[in-house]
């Protein structure tokens, strides 16, 4: 009987653990590469059959994997599936590239190459064989140690353009890794921060001291969350509602979209009176607060609405000019959780919504 392979691909040590168990319990050989230049020198010695690897590679990226591959004439069949990313414009190039197809975050990546290349090889299927349990796998709080101490050399280095490259690849890894949990609010906060971090690895410059500091609230929140036995209630309590005060249009449209980036339903007020008086009839997980506001500032309105029956322990984030940003960080928050500087990221609006929408459901406000 031929012995068939299966190449992975990726730096991720927990990926590489997860892929290799699940697809040797299969029945099917595998190898790994740890960058895409040692992936196509494998082709080189003694070609696999079947190759998933990630888009995210050190020196060589996946995309140019792809791209070296089909432009051979032996490999233009050759089954190559990509593992998940928030990377959109890797995914898309990978695409153009002849990629055979990108895997689902939804279902367990590994489980589904297995049965992909099981179906490839005509293999059937092992008496009694079940597909993996899903969990995150051992090793996801060594990763988000490493993403911590990449924040400490781009908080050093802002500018430092291979800092911020180094930072995103290793969020990447958490955020991978998380996926393959299948639960739907840790892959959530992993992938938006994933997206968040790619952003600023391809534009360092819009960095700035409440970026850094929502990256760094990500990653505890995510070392809190694998910790946490009650994690799964999580899941169940759904999409959550989100209120937002601004009178600034532009600003409510901006903070609008990154809600729903991050699946999240929000609803807008443009005054402290009408923030009140929705306060009242409707109950909300999360409010974000301009500070600046006619009638009274953010900071009374947020007095009154702990006063609002329901919202006393709701989180509220203020919006403030980042010209303040760091004196009003230090000052009393009026009852209020934390502070966003303006002008915003705005993948980092949706990071800290996760963060404290959840902070919120566990009592950790």
């Amino acid at each position: 009987m031929p012995i068939y392979r299966v190449l992975v691909v990726t730096a991720n040590a927990v990926l590489e653990a997860v892929y290799r168990d699940r697809l040797l319990s299969a029945g099917i050989s595998v190898e790994v590469a740890r960058d895409g230049d040692t992936a196509v020198k494998v082709f080189a010695k003694d070609p696999p059959q079947f190759v998933v690897l990630d888009l995210v590679l050190p020196g060589l990226d996946g995309v140019g994997v792809v791209r070296t591959l089909r432009s051979q004439p032996e490999y233009r069949d050759l089954p190559i599936f990509a593992m998940p990313t928030m990377h959109a414009s890797l995914t898309e190039a990978a695409e153009r590239a002849g990629i055979t197809g990108v895997l689902d975050r939804t279902t367990h990546p590994a489980d589904t190459v297995a049965m992909k290349a099981r179906a490839h090889f005509q293999q059937p299927a092992r008496d009694g064989e079940r597909a993996a349990a899903r969990s995150a796998p051992n090793g996801v709080l060594s990763l988000l140690n490493h993403v911590r101490s990449a924040l400490q050399v781009v908080t050093q280095s802002p500018t430092d353009w291979e800092a911020w490259r180094v930072l995103f690849l290793r969020v990447h890894h958490v955020a991978e890794a998380i996926a393959l949990s299948g639960e739907a609010t840790l892959s959530r906060l992993g992938f938006a921060f994933e997206a968040f971090s790619a952003d600023l690895a391809g534009m360092p410059d819009q960095a700035n001291q409440s970026v850094l500091r929502t990256m760094g609230q990500a990653a505890d929140f995510l070392a809190i969350l694998l910790e946490r036995p009650d994690r799964s209630q999580l899941d169940a309590a759904g999409t959550g509602r989100i209120l937002i005060v601004d009178d600034e249009p532009g600003a409510l449209q901006l903070i609008c979209a990154a809600m729903e980036f991050v699946e999240l339903a929000p609803t807008t007020a443009e005054t402290p009176g009408s923030a009140l008086a929705t306060a009242k009839r409707e109950q909300f997980d999360l409010i974000f607060l301009d500070v600046g506001l006619p009638e009274m500032s953010g900071f009374d309105l947020c007095t009154q609405l702990r006063t609002t029956p329901g919202h006393d322990r709701t989180p509220i984030v203020f919006i403030t000019g980042m010209a303040t940003f760091q004196n009003r960080a230090q000052s009393s928050l009026s009852g209020g959780n934390d502070f966003i500087g303006k002008p915003f990221h705005l993948l980092e609006l949706g990071v800290k919504a996760l963060i404290w929408l959840q902070r919120g459901r566990l009592g950790l406000t």
